[in-house]
């Protein structure tokens, strides 16, 4: 799995993710800023695949999920729930990592 952010301490391009460990990547979950730190907050990871999760973290402690739909390589739209926790986040992330059906754990809604 491959891992992108953007904090007020730290930039990875999602062009270009990082190679992560599930262990790495809940620690950053862990340590991500709210909205009300950096106002341009995510974090992403990609499977080996080319399938994409990205979060962002809003105040009080909400989470936002987009996963971007793409259709022939060109993106179509995206899929997003932003009811989440840091807690159900965090089982997302184990459940696209070990390639199971993360989004059978939120609710996801198409957005264009």
């Amino acid at each position: 799995m491959k891992m992108f952010l953007n904090t007020d301490k730290k930039h990875i391009d999602g062009n270009n993710p990082v190679e992560t460990t599930l262990d790495k990547a809940l620690a950053a979950i862990d340590e991500h800023p709210s909205i009300e730190v950096c106002e341009d907050n995510h974090i992403g990871f990609e499977s080996p695949q080319g399938e994409v999760i990205q979060f962002i973290r809003f105040d009080g402690g909400a989470w936002l999920i987009d996963a971007p739909v793409l259709i022939n390589g060109q993106y179509s739209h995206s899929l997003q729930d932003n009811d989440l926790n840091i807690g159900k986040v965090k089982e997302i992330v184990k459940s696209f990592h070990n390639s199971g059906n993360w989004k059978g754990l939120c609710n996801l809604t198409r957005t264009n």
